[in-house]
């Protein structure tokens, strides 16, 4: 499966970058124009690409299509020298899987992609497998969480036998770093949860069926675990400031919430929902995304500095079921909320429901594709793309993005459960059962 799974990753994923702009009316120089040029051969393997987009289904799209069968005849470009040798080591993965064999295949996805920007044509998304930056994590190893301060320091977590499994970006490479000792995860528990801000400094909470932990990176070292209530699970923590981080969760069915205040962990004033997800730009602005009372609802809640504030996204259908929920912010006034929504009864396919905070009300943003793959759409993770968009990693390895209205798909080799935003830079982390990818937009 790693073979078949690999080569369907990477083809979907240079196919669409290229199908995405060059048959989307940004396309770099028309064919015949110089040795960047765009051939026919390579507008034919598009116009399969703008098919295969418009299905939304990845076995729709041949993996080995007629027109891409033409690009290994063709010498017109070195795009099109490059992309038969690509679909040549790609084809040889077939019979070997080996670590060199896909090394191979990704090295010749990388020089495709390197020549589809020579050639005019914004490549979407990096390539896997060396074209993006992986985490040195064990396969039965799910990364849950990731968050990072800048293109040189980024955490991600996860859990494994009770193990916390923690990982570093130093601006090289993914590092494994040692949890202290005492900090327990799984058992059915929440997932570890890691954030990181540059005033708050790198938090990460995890759960056990006997209670919550939290612990602080010091630079050198992780201090020793701090113990919250017996029976508690964290399921969502925000650090907005020094004195400001706060952690989520549950206690015996009740609301649990604790805050940071630079010295101790106190109990904390309880938000109106039972949050799923937090995000915040500060200490007066931290938002919540969870159900309330009824647990079946879509709602948000708003700390001001002083008080919890409740801001309901979208109403639901009547009947409806929100089954998970997402929030993150990137300003005041641009905050996005994302929760998968189950219809009444049961009647009908999931559905993503998304909305979007101007600073004074929420508006309903569109999310075109339904049902991937023949699987209900449902939506594991969030983060801004940093340019006014944002990423959705969607069902089992699919990334959709968004920007100034436009969507497009892009197929992971592995589900992802976490995305987040590298400040400052285009590009977002994206860790999950394979280890922590690297996407730009």
């Amino acid at each position: 499966m790693r073979s078949q799974t690999a080569r369907a990753a990477a083809m979907t994923t240079v196919l669409l970058a290229l199908g995405t702009v060059a048959c989307g009316g940004t396309s770099g120089p028309a064919a015949g124009q110089g040795p960047g040029s765009i051939s026919a051969a390579t507008a034919r393997a598009c116009n399969d690409i703008v098919a295969f987009e418009r299905s939304h289904a990845s076995d729709t799209f041949n993996q080995d299509p007629a027109s891409v069968k033409a690009l290994r005849d063709a010498r017109h470009t070195p795009l099109e020298n490059d992309l038969a040798a690509w679909v040549k080591t790609l084809n040889a993965t077939a019979s070997d899987n080996s670590d060199a064999a896909m090394q191979q295949a990704g090295a010749a996805a990388s020089r495709v992609s390197a020549d589809c920007s020579q050639a005019g044509i914004q490549v979407l998304s990096t390539i896997f497998p060396p074209g993006v930056q992986t985490a040195p994590a064990p396969t039965s190893v799910s990364l849950s969480s990731v968050a990072a301060t800048s293109a040189r320091n980024a955490w991600a977590a996860g859990c494994s036998g009770g193990t916390t499994i923690l990982r570093h970006w130093d601006g090289t490479a993914w590092q494994p770093v040692p949890p202290p000792p005492g900090l327990g995860c799984g058992s059915g528990a929440a997932s570890p949860v890691i954030v990181t801000s540059p005033a708050a400094g790198t938090w990460v909470f995890t759960s056990t069926d006997a209670a919550s932990f939290a612990s602080h990176w010091t630079g050198t070292r992780w201090t020793a675990p701090v113990r919250f209530a017996a029976t508690s699970t964290i399921q969502a923590a925000v650090a907005a400031g020094p004195r400001e981080v706060w952690a989520f969760g549950v206690r015996l069915g009740s609301l649990f919430a604790v805050r940071y205040d630079g010295s101790t962990w106190a109990s904390a004033p309880l938000p109106d929902v039972m949050a799923h997800d937090a995000s915040a730009t500060s200490s007066r602005d931290l938002w919540l995304v969870g159900a309330t009372g009824s647990g079946l609802d879509f709602s948000a809640d708003h700390w001001n500095g002083q008080a919890w504030n409740l801001i309901s996204p979208l109403p639901l259908p009547p009947g409806a079921q929100a089954v998970t929920d997402l929030v993150d912010t990137v300003a005041p006034d641009d905050v996005w909320a994302v929760t998968t929504i189950n219809p009444p009864d049961d009647n009908g396919p999931l559905r993503i429901a998304i909305a979007h905070w101007n600073g004074r009300t929420w508006q309903p943003v569109t999310y075109p594709y339904g049902p991937l793959d023949g699987i209900d759409p449902g939506a594991n993770a969030l983060a801004p793309d940093g340019t006014g968009g944002i990423w959705l990693a969607i069902q089992e390895h699919w990334l959709a993005h968004e920007h100034n209205g436009r969507w497009t798909l892009t197929s992971t080799p592995f589900m992802i459960q976490a995305l987040g935003w590298i400040p400052g830079t285009r590009s977002v982390w994206a860790a999950g059962s394979g280890g922590v990818l690297k996407y730009n937009s």
